[in-house]
């Protein structure tokens, strides 16, 4: 019998598990529920700034603004402006209600535009336009530089005792009040050993924060020039240091896409934020396999028969990373201009990511082109997803990619100024033709493969190549410069042209002659294609949206909106007659064209991890990546748990978007239907008119994120307008500190009650959670929040309990080598390097009673909530006739388990309720796994020793399954996280539940045991190396 590991730390819960959907009845419809990815920027942070309140921080990238939960470390929601220009600034308005985004054209220019969003809907409110004008204002001892027209404070600029200027690179002295000054070092601050790149003084002039392309920040005390803390974490160049607004806490960014908030007492780190996810360059469809490819820092492919990511092609990303910071003061010398570009942060260090920028299915799908950041052309296996051949084409990055129609020729836009021509046959060059000093931008085969048409940016040009001389075959000049992308149409008569204006112009070769007229964007065109019949052209602009225009009427049907950043890409699936959008947000959408609305939106982080999510919040996700979904309502966020029950369901998505075979669908529909038993709930419950009890935490505000107590106090509300409380449940790191049954309330006979309770806190990171559950059954939506606690031990001890069975009082079922099973892990584990003590209780044979296993509880009641606890029990495992689980002890009566046996439920009642957040349950005997008792019946086990000498440890009854039956139970795992929290221990046994356990003298333990013996020894288990 196959033997195998079968791990759930959640097996055989006997309450009713939470109902996790929030109905409308429970609170405001104010604020509407969103589907949160966390996924961070998709371009680097280059901005950070912390709320008044001390609850929210907000990163700005040059295109985006992300509003981040501090105590939870979540993402809320995007603010983007519809805007060309760049983001340059933002800040918390207003007493926290409101968000100001500050832009300006490509970082030039003298107007600036202010976007206001209102902070708890993301609804953009209003837009103001400034010219600025700097002037000192003088502020009891400090000059500050101001704005004229709104009084916002940026800096401290000049002290007037000692007349010290500190400043930023983004403001040049000249504006100051219309004068120059000459200015000399003062003061030298030496620390970062390459270029300097932020910096921001306290408002007492006495400590500093200063930021590097070393990938460091710095916190400086000023009168002695001495560093207090070197702040070290990011893995790029810093962007941005910032105060918090009470100054105890800097907030950093980086070029790695990470935002770091630091404890200034300390030098720790509070929070951090990371990215995970980069911007789309390219889209394109596979008509032959169903599946598209999705182009960011790595390609995606993803089947969209089932909405899984079956490829993944992967550039690792390459950043190049240089001095001192100064402080200067007003003086006669004149300022030296090297010496005020190092102040200024610039530099002639440039910076690279080996990113995918453009990707393409050949036209027989068998292949995958991709350019990059890097300098190379990489040809893959389209099903595979493996490299086949990598060629050199360029010094710099290659921008565009094309193949020609016969699947021969790749047509690559370089950015060294170049139009290339590979022949992946003969794998040689085929023309290499110079574009001046412009860099191409965008390069495609016309559909019958005689001409190559070529943009330029900050060029007005766009260029044909004859495909069979290789020779320049005519340029036409385009009224609007900055070219981004050209595209022929269908019948090989038109070229259309697209760029930095707003406009689109095309050519027709019939005619010789341009028609060009303006369209509604309010921001460049990226992208623009024509339809497979050429009746529409389809435009992507940076202003997140996507226009469909009637090519005749030369007006717009239809404007596609939902993306939260420039649309870069677009591609069509034509026989569904859908569109494919990619992003800078970082995510793709699939559209309805006759309808305009999204029915998908597919974001991948890596192979493991990936989400598809339906506008009303309904998604399908890889297991692994659940812990990056959550919900927002307004302000609030809930965990993916809270609403994983109603609206994980992969048979929705596949059923929408129309591609996945109709078995496999309702396959998917008998899985959720399995998953909502397991859970005792039916989909009526999950209607948005089920009643539910409430809780509120009264004293939340006051909560900190980090504390040196090892508890927490918890003032809570509890309410019910139609039944009876039944009891409250508490969980820290998922682990329920009050017992499965939590704290009962049945016995008071209330509908709404006052508790005040105390939550013990383990070392580091706690997750806690409270809800009310009321007497028919139903349970409230957690309250979570998370807290830091420095206090309790940094080296736990290990209670390590192991149990071995291989003499019973009926002789008969002897086993040889389960009592030394325990004896050799009790043995091991002795040796631990990871436990400051390991406590050690061992039972066999005799010993091993109904009474004495009970018994164990006192010993782990001893233990710490930072101790670790193990229990380890070999020997028979056996069924009886309900399919309950029992655990033969000495004395059992094996043709009546449960008299004697000790019941599967006892062994976790040892580990519900104690102490220690960490515990883990390794069974080594037979039918030690779930049994889902309507896919089985009754099988009686045939006796007998295996080949070999090899001994099952079965006795009894087994299971098979049913005539007939599916195995749902196994597809309901393999798509849904089990949500049954019970004791918070983790499970790990030796078989499943209708499998057999085993033991030879080849190993001379039982082979489970034998696996984890040598696993640990030899450190093969340890897969990731951390000991």
């Amino acid at each position: 019998m196959k033997n195998r590991f079968f791990i759930n730390g959640l097996i055989k819960t006997t309450i009713l598990m939470v109902f996790i959907f929030i109905s409308k009845n429970s609170f405001s419809q104010e604020y509407p529920i969103e589907t949160v990815i966390q996924a961070g920027h998709s371009t680097i942070p280059w901005q950070a700034c912390i709320s008044k309140n001390g609850k929210y921080l907000l990163s700005a990238s040059s295109r985006k603004v992300i509003l981040w939960d501090i105590k939870s470390g979540k993402q809320i929601r995007v603010f983007k402006p519809e805007s060309s220009k760049v983001i340059v600034n933002c800040r918390f308005y207003n007493n926290d209600k409101y968000v100001q985004i500050a832009l300006k054209q490509y970082w030039s220019g003298k107007t600036t535009t202010y976007y206001i969003f209102d902070i708890s809907t993301g609804k953009f409110i209003e837009k103001k336009e400034y010219k600025k004008e700097y002037k000192f204002y003088i502020n009891k001892e400090r000059y500050y530089l101001t704005d004229n027209e709104i009084g916002e404070l940026y800096l401290p600029a000049l002290h007037k005792t000692n007349k010290k200027i500190v400043r930023k690179q983004t403001f040049v002295l000249s504006l100051v009040s219309g004068k120059d000054y000459d200015i000399t070092v003062h003061q030298q601050f030496k620390g970062h050993s390459d270029l300097l790149r932020s910096w921001e003084i306290s408002r007492d002039n006495k400590r500093l924060l200063s930021g590097g392309e070393d990938s460091s920040a710095i916190y400086w005390n000023v009168e002695t020039g001495t560093i207090i803390h070197r702040l070290v974490a990011h893995n790029g160049p810093i962007t941005n240091v910032n105060f918090s607004p009470d100054e105890k806490f800097a907030i950093t960014s980086s070029m790695d896409g990470s935002i770091i908030i630091w404890d200034l007492s300390d030098g720790s780190i509070k929070r951090r934020f990371v990215s995970n996810i980069s911007q789309i360059g390219s889209v394109d469809y596979n008509s032959k396999n169903k599946s598209i490819l999705v182009a960011s820092n790595n390609a995606f492919i993803w089947d969209l028969g089932k909405l899984t990511v079956i490829n993944e092609m992967n550039l690792n990303a390459d950043v190049l990373a240089d001095t001192n910071l100064r402080l200067i003061c007003k003086n006669t010398a004149p300022l030296n201009s090297n010496f005020y570009k190092i102040l200024r942060g610039e530099s002639n260090v440039s910076y690279g990511w080996k990113e995918f920028f453009d990707s393409k299915f050949s036209p027989d799908n068998n292949l995958i082109a991709t350019g990059s950041f890097s300098n190379k052309l990489n040809i893959w296996d389209s099903k595979m997803g493996a490299k086949i051949k990598t060629i050199q084409l360029s010094k710099k990055m290659i921008y565009s990619i094309d193949f020609s129609p016969d699947n021969r020729y790749i047509a690559a836009g370089l950015y060294d100024n170049e139009l290339a021509v590979y022949d992946l046959i003969s794998d040689s060059l085929v023309v290499r033709i110079p574009n001046g000093r412009t860099h191409i931008y965008s390069v495609c085969y016309s559909p019958d493969g005689k001409k190559i048409a070529y943009v330029s940016d900050g060029s007005t040009w766009a260029r044909l190549l004859d495909t069979e001389t290789n020779t320049r075959l005519k340029s036409i000049n385009f009224e609007y410069a900055d070219l981004l992308f050209v595209s022929f149409s269908n019948n090989n008569e038109y070229l259309v042209v697209s760029g930095a204006d707003p406009y689109l112009q095309i050519y027709s070769f019939k005619e010789d002659s341009i028609y060009k007229f303006p369209t509604k964007h309010k921001s460049q065109i990226r992208c623009v294609k024509f339809s497979l019949d050429d009746q529409f052209i389809f435009t992507a602009s940076d202003d997140n949206t996507i226009m469909q225009w009637d090519f005749n009427k030369k007006e717009v049907i239809q404007v596609f909106k939902g993306h939260k950043g420039n649309v870069n890409t677009i591609a069509f699936i034509e026989e569904k007659n859908y569109l494919i959008s990619g992003s800078q947000d970082g995510t793709a959408k699939i559209w309805d064209i006759k309808t305009g609305e999204i029915i998908l939106t597919l974001v991948a982080i890596n192979k493991n991890e990936y989400f598809a999510f339906s506008p009303d919040n309904y998604y399908t996700s890889s297991k692994s990546s659940v812990d990056k979904l959550h919900f927002v309502q307004g302000m609030k966020i809930y965990g993916f748990e809270q609403f994983d029950l109603k609206f994980n369901r992969p048979d929705i998505i596949l059923s929408r978007l129309g591609f996945a075979d109709l078995a496999l669908i309702e396959a998917y529909h008998k899985a959720y239907l399995k998953r909502l038993n397991k859970m005792n709930f039916t989909e009526d419950m999950l209607k948005d008119d089920f009643h539910l009890p409430e809780i509120k935490i009264q004293n939340f505000e006051e909560m900190p994120t980090i504390t040196d107590s090892n508890y927490l106090s918890l003032n809570l509300q509890l309410n019910d307008n139609k039944y009876k409380l039944d009891r409250i449940n508490v969980w820290v790191n998922d682990v329920a500190v009050y017992g499965t049954n939590g704290i009962s309330l049945r016995d008071k006979g209330v509908s709404s009650y006052q508790a005040n309770l105390k939550v013990n806190l383990v070392k580091g990171k706690n997750k806690v959670q409270v809800s009310v559950l009321n007497q028919a059954g139903a349970e409230s939506y957690k309250e979570t929040f998370e807290i830091e606690c420095s206090a309790g031990k940094s080296k736990p001890d290990l209670y390590l309990i192991t149990i071995g069975e291989s003499k019973f009082k009926d002789s008969k079922f002897n086993l040889t080598y389960a009592a030394k099973d325990a004896q050799d892990v009790a043995l091991l584990f002795a040796k631990s390097k990871n436990h400051e003590k390991v406590i050690t209780k061992t039972l066999t044979n005799e010993q091993v009673t109904k009474e004495n296993i009970t018994a164990l509880r006192s010993f782990l009641d001893q233990a710490d909530i930072n101790d670790e606890v193990m229990i380890f029990i070999a020997g028979h495992g056996v069924l009886d006739e309900n399919l309950d689980y029992f655990f033969a002890s000495y004395d059992m009566d094996f043709n009546n388990p449960s008299q004697r046996g000790i019941a599967y439920e006892d062994l976790e009642g040892l580990l519900d309720g104690i102490k220690p957040l960490k515990k883990v349950l390794l069974i080594d005997a037979c039918h030690s796994g779930e049994i889902d008792k309507e896919e089985v019946e009754l099988l009686a086990v045939n006796e007998e020793v295996g080949a070999e000498g090899i001994q099952f440890r079965a006795i009894g009854n087994t299971v098979k399954p049913k005539l007939g039956m599916q195995n749902t139970s196994e597809l309901t795992k393999a798509l849904f996280t089990d949500l049954r929290k019970g004791t918070g221990a983790t499970v790990i046994s030796s078989a499943g539940g209708g499998e057999y356990a085993m033991e030879s003298g080849e190993w001379k333990n039982g082979l489970f045991t034998y696996c984890l013996l040598k696993g640990i020894e030899t450190g093969e288990a340890d897969l990731n190396k951390d000991g």
